[in-house]
């Protein structure tokens, strides 16, 4: 979450810097078009997996929330999207 907030950047390109960050201590967020949802979970297996998939398109279900002004999402399931084959 930091690193974005302090650089800006999305997207696969960026996914090492993403899972950089969070092994120094960032929260994890997912971005929906302009807002980004910090993650509240404090399930470890479930941050890896988010870890793993950095850059890449998911679907979360989940309650969003807020919290210290920032929206928050407590996810209650998680799949990674499928890239199609072009």
């Amino acid at each position: 979450l930091w690193c974005y907030l302090i650089e800006g950047n999305t997207g696969r390109i960026n996914a090492g810097g993403a899972r950089n960050c969070f092994r120094l201590g960032s929260p994890l967020a997912i971005k929906v078009g302009k807002t980004l949802y910090v993650i509240t979970n404090d399930d470890r297996t479930l941050k890896n997996r988010l870890v793993s998939w950095a850059g890449h398109q998911v679907v979360a279900r989940g309650t969003i929330g807020q919290r210290d002004g920032r929206d928050t999402i407590a996810i209650s399931s998680i799949e990674r999207v499928k890239q199609s084959r072009r």
